[in-house]
């Protein structure tokens, strides 16, 4: 350090400035290779996969089996679309709405009143869930409950999910 006044700001040395604007360009040089090899960086992440399409599988969860056919499509990081379940009891009709970071998704699925086949009509159901998606699969795990009018209550629990992209 130079020597200093009373009023003066202390200036750092030559080396020191050296030393600190060398780290500077190490620094941007590993963030930019952290970011071409998919660590993260200080932007947002991109979109690794499109979720845009059908996808048909199965679900199961506390309440029985179901196979189940989503249509989604997808804009930035937000995804959207309708879903149908299939079950020996009842079909449902479904809104489904998430987020997708990477091969990472958290999604919500919705059944409103009305949504279910008779003699489930009355009831709506609500679960969120997250899954791991590649380009042509995606697998996951749910958990909500359900509500309206009779016998439409209770949680549900235990719910695993398997698509693949049609």
């Amino acid at each position: 350090m130079t020597p200093m006044t009373s009023d003066a700001v202390p200036r750092p040395s030559f080396a020191t400035r050296s030393r600190l604007a060398l780290l500077a360009v190490v620094l941007c040089g590993v963030a930019g290779l952290m970011s071409a090899c998919g660590g993260s960086s200080s932007t947002s992440p991109s979109n690794a996969v499109d979720l845009t399409g059908t996808w048909t599988g199965t679900a199961s969860d506390s309440s029985g089996n179901a196979t189940v056919t989503v249509t989604l499509s997808q804009t930035g990081a937000a995804f959207s679309g309708t879903g149908r379940l299939q079950s020996t009891a009842s079909t449902a009709t479904a809104n489904v709405a998430g987020t997708v970071s990477g091969n990472n998704l958290t999604f919500t699925w919705t059944i409103p009143v009305g949504g279910y086949s008779a003699p489930f009509q009355t009831c709506s159901s609500a679960s969120t869930g997250s899954a791991t998606v590649t380009s042509n699969r995606f697998v996951g795990s749910y958990s909500g409950s359900y509500g309206g009018s009779g016998a439409c209550t209770g949680p549900i629990s235990n719910g695993l999910v398997t698509l693949t992209r049609q």
